[in-house]
């Protein structure tokens, strides 16, 4: 594996009461993880774990420890360090910008010896400076080019949503895209899909120049989106509002902050 910028766009769809849909551009990094524990050199504006302009720490990448990121998926699925065994994996995540990050969701993928998608870990933030890692190792479908997963709701992300229900996860990975697909379904009816359809950009100098604006705009745009969106089904929609739920054990506290939580909205 190689590592990438994956250059798409992000599409959400409500169902039911107040059914709307919208999307943007959206760009991450696929990071192969090995250049969190090797020589493997990243373009001069990318640092890992010390300051710069566009930076991953490890320390708020699935926990705080001091371990690598490539030791911390192998321990998620209790996997030995043993690459013929199918412990190849990626990062799919966005970097700080001059410190400042806000990821809604980074994904941490094993892959297969065919380079497929075995496993994933989904590690989702919210507004409120909570994080929870969904462990899926039980696929109920695997293709080969299709991944697909099963997963009760166990976080509360929108208060627009209830936090009950199941996830159906579906991945695809092919050496030109990455698809990644969410549908959360309640009494066995969709509430809300998203989906996001990646070209993959090797990553190297040139292309993270020319594509360092989409990025950067995805960096610092989200948490305006969230707001701007809240808003709107508050406002003008007037959807049913959620009380947040006490979190269960498994939620932690997000170990990068964003703005939203920091302010006084009627969100809360």
């Amino acid at each position: 594996m190689e590592s990438y910028i994956i250059k798409g766009i992000l599409s959400h769809k409500r169902f039911g009461i107040s059914s709307s849909s919208f999307n943007f551009r959206h760009t991450m990094l696929m990071l192969d993880s090995n250049v969190f524990v090797s020589d493997q050199k990243l373009p001069s504006l990318i640092s890992v774990d010390k300051p710069g302009f566009l930076s991953l720490n490890q320390k708020k990448l699935i926990n705080n420890t001091n371990k690598d990121v490539k030791k911390k998926i192998r321990d998620i699925f209790e996997l030995k360090e043993d690459t013929s065994n199918g412990t190849n994996s990626f990062v799919v995540t966005t970097p700080s910008v001059l410190g400042y990050s806000f990821n809604p969701a980074s994904f941490y993928f094993v892959l297969s010896e065919n380079n497929a998608i075995k496993y994933c870990a989904v590690e989702v933030h919210n507004t409120f400076n909570e994080s929870h890692i969904y462990k899926l190792n039980r696929p109920t479908e695997n293709t080969g080019k299709t991944t697909k997963f099963l997963q009760e709701k166990k976080f509360h992300v929108s208060p627009f949503i209830g936090r009950t229900g199941d996830y159906e996860f579906e991945f695809n990975l092919c050496p030109s895209y990455l698809k990644i697909s969410i549908t959360l379904f309640q009494n066995d009816n969709p509430v809300l899909s998203m989906l996001y359809l990646g070209e993959l950009i090797p990553l190297t100098q040139k292309a993270l120049i020319l594509n360092i604006f989409p990025l950067l705009s995805t960096v610092l745009l989200t948490e305006y989106r969230i707001l701007k969106r809240a808003y709107k089904l508050n406002f003008i929609e007037k959807l049913p509002f959620f009380k947040k739920p006490p979190p269960l054990p498994e939620t932690k506290r997000a170990l990068s902050r964003g703005l939203i939580s920091k302010l006084k909205i009627p969100f809360l």
